[in-house]
């Protein structure tokens, strides 16, 4: 299916449960992941959209 993901995480996030969730996307396929964290979800939108 997908080799790459981007993972967008609000700052604060819970990181081991989100790498618990990261291990999974193997299953689909997915051979790469970047996770970027930012300080907003605001800020998450702008950067995504410019």
């Amino acid at each position: 299916m997908y080799k790459k993901a981007l993972i967008c995480l609000e700052f604060g996030s819970d990181l081991p449960e989100v790498g618990h969730c990261l291990c999974s996307l193997q299953g689909i396929g997915v051979k790469e992941c970047l996770v970027v964290q930012f300080v907003s979800f605001s800020e998450a939108i702008t950067y995504a959209i410019a």
